[in-house]
């Protein structure tokens, strides 16, 4: 079983050890010691005393702080890394690219992934590209142990700030649009927890339709659309209301656009 160190262990970081407990030995280092221990608690980490520690003896490092904190860890990195050149990075550093880690952390290997919180329930997706000290092989285990998480989706690394728009921020735009199907069922008559308990399986069977069937979305969406029917009637509201424009303008502005 691989040894993987996260540095780091916040929302982002416990949404990946939650898929990845039982499948690998964890080991944790956060400035936070209540961050170190429910990591310890709730998915078996063993608590390391300094980033260099947690990382020295790991197959695969996760770096898993915020990017203005990276440069905070980056000497106990560097110790770790230095002479152990089948060590395997995997960052989700957002903003870093892998010439930039390069140039700080020297040659060696290095996943970049950009996943999403709903990892926590190993329904993540996890955009991934590589460096090219990466073999198949380093491949392989990288997209192994993800898919523990979810949707594992090796791209360009060009493409990882569209990803980050998409599947990164997304969750929190469809937690605001179950708000919105709730609240307007609540105005209708019904209970708050029944309307958050409808709205969330919509959204998550209608997600199932679209990745099982391989159908484009609106065509599924015009199979419920009967002539003349309620349906077409509420999609003509959304389109009225500038749901298609809004959405696509908070992808955008994810980006810095």
């Amino acid at each position: 079983m691989k040894q993987i160190a996260f540095i780091g262990a916040g929302n982002m970081g416990s949404a990946l050890m939650t898929g990845l407990c039982g499948h690998a030995d964890l080991v944790v280092y956060d400035i936070l010691d209540e961050a170190c221990l429910r990591a310890e608690k709730n998915y078996g980490a063993r608590i390391a005393s300094s980033v260099s520690d947690a990382a020295k003896s790991a197959d695969i490092v996760f770096a898993a702080v915020k990017p203005q904190f990276i440069m905070d860890v980056m000497d106990g990195l560097k110790e770790a890394f230095t002479g152990q050149p089948e060590k395997i990075l995997a960052t989700i550093v957002a903003g870093k690219s892998l010439d930039w880690w390069q140039q700080n952390l020297g040659p060696c290997k290095i996943a970049r992934i950009m996943p999403n919180t709903p990892a926590m329930v190993k329904e993540g997706v996890n955009a991934i590209c590589f460096s090219k000290e990466m073999t198949e092989d380093d491949k392989n285990l990288m997209t192994e142990l993800l898919s523990y998480t979810g949707r594992v989706i090796p791209m360009r690394e060009d493409l990882m700030g569209a990803a980050m728009g998409v599947s990164g921020c997304g969750p929190a735009y469809v937690y605001v649009f179950i708000e919105a199907m709730a609240d307007a069922g609540v105005a209708e008559g019904l209970p708050r927890k029944l309307a958050y308990e409808m709205a969330a399986q919509t959204v998550l069977g209608a997600a199932k339709m679209v990745l099982e069937t391989g159908r484009h979305p609106a065509d599924l969406k015009d199979a419920v659309c009967s002539p003349g029917g309620t349906t077409i009637r509420g999609v003509m509201a959304l389109e009225d209301k500038g749901l298609r424009a809004a959405v696509e303008a908070a992808v955008e502005a994810s980006l810095g656009k």
